[in-house]
């Protein structure tokens, strides 16, 4: 017959064995593929930007029609007046869900206000790219 004094000592070696079962698990939660979308901005404007502008570029889930979209990544860029400025979103793939829609979309921002804007383009799901070139327009513009 056991003895009940045995039982906690039996409880604590059954907690250190299964201790490297419940760290492995941790480690498969946490687990990250990670995954980019790129791609070039282009401001259609004449003239070199105000001087405090920047470029806020954002990957964004869309879950259903009504869902306000979830942003996955961004990044704020200095414009190029030149060139199109390269964007690079850089997500976790594991975050991706096959049945909801992700877009990519741009603007480009000075003192607070959207100076210029791109239509959202989509990526990921559904056969999208992962590279797409947006083109910034002043809103109420024009396709």
């Amino acid at each position: 017959m056991i003895s009940f004094r045995i039982i906690p000592q039996l409880f604590a070696l059954l907690l250190v064995l299964a201790a490297p079962l419940t760290q492995g698990a941790d480690k498969t939660a946490a687990m990250t593929i990670p995954a980019i979308i790129s791609g070039n901005l282009l401001v259609e404007q004449h003239g070199a930007p105000p001087a405090d502008s920047k470029l806020v570029v954002q990957l964004t889930e869309k879950a259903s029609a009504d869902a306000k979209p979830k942003v996955l990544a961004e990044q704020q860029l200095k414009p190029d007046a030149q060139a199109p400025t390269p964007y690079r979103l850089d997500y976790d793939a594991v975050l991706i869900n096959p049945r909801y829609h992700y877009q990519v979309s741009a603007r480009l921002v000075a003192g607070g206000k959207t100076l210029f804007a791109a239509e959202p383009a989509p990526v990921i799901t559904a056969g999208s790219p992962g590279h797409v070139d947006l083109l910034l327009k002043k809103p109420g513009t024009a396709k």
